[in-house]
C-alpha cells in the first residue's frame, strides 16, 4: 500500500536493502494510464529511473504493467501522471515474454508519492524530498551494505 504521512529516512533505506523481504528493485515511476479489470487493476508505469536494478528486468525509460487487486485500489491511491518511488520483490516480478514483464503490487511492495521539483520547495514535502535525495545518494555511492 502507499506510504503516507511522515516516513522515516532510515525506514526507506532499510526497505530498499531489506534482505529478508528480498527487495529486488527500486524505481521512480510515473503512472501513464490505468485500466480496471475483473479482479485486478492494471497501472501502466513509465520507469523514469532505476535506483536499484532487479535481477531480470532492465526497464529504464520503458513502460511496464503494475497489477494491483481491485479491492486495494483505494489503499494504493495511485493518480494519473503522478510519480512514485516503488520497491518490490523478485517474486512479484513476472516475465510475460522475452522483453516484457509485469509487476504485482503485493504486501511487500513499498509505494511512496515522489513530489515534483516545485512541490519539493513546499515545507509539506521537504522531508520527503530530502529523504528520497538521501536514498538516491546512498545508492549512487555505497548501495546496500551487507
Amino acid at each position: 500500500m502507499q506510504k503516507k504521512g511522515k516516513i522515516d529516512n532510515y525506514n526507506r533505506k532499510q526497505k530498499a536493502c531489506d534482505t529478508e523481504a528480498k527487495i529486488n528493485y527500486v524505481y521512480r515511476v510515473t503512472m501513464e494510464s490505468y485500466e480496471e479489470q475483473n479482479s485486478h487493476d492494471m497501472y501502466m508505469m513509465q520507469i523514469n529511473q532505476v535506483i536499484k536494478e532487479g535481477e531480470s528486468d532492465k526497464p529504464t525509460n520503458e513502460l511496464r504493467a503494475f497489477l494491483g487487486y481491485s479491492h486495494c485500489r483505494e489503499a494504493l491511491g495511485l493518480k494519473l501522471n503522478k510519480s512514485y518511488l516503488i520497491m518490490g520483490t523478485e517474486k512479484d516480478t513476472h516475465k510475460i515474454n522475452q522483453n516484457q514483464y509485469e509487476y504485482m503490487l503485493g504486501e511487500q511492495t513499498w509505494i511512496e508519492y515522489w513530489p515534483t521539483d516545485l512541490e519539493c520547495q513546499d515545507p509539506k514535502y521537504g522531508p520527503t524530498c530530502e529523504g528520497i535525495d538521501d536514498l538516491l545518494y546512498t545508492f549512487s555511492t555505497t548501495g546496500c551494505k551487507q
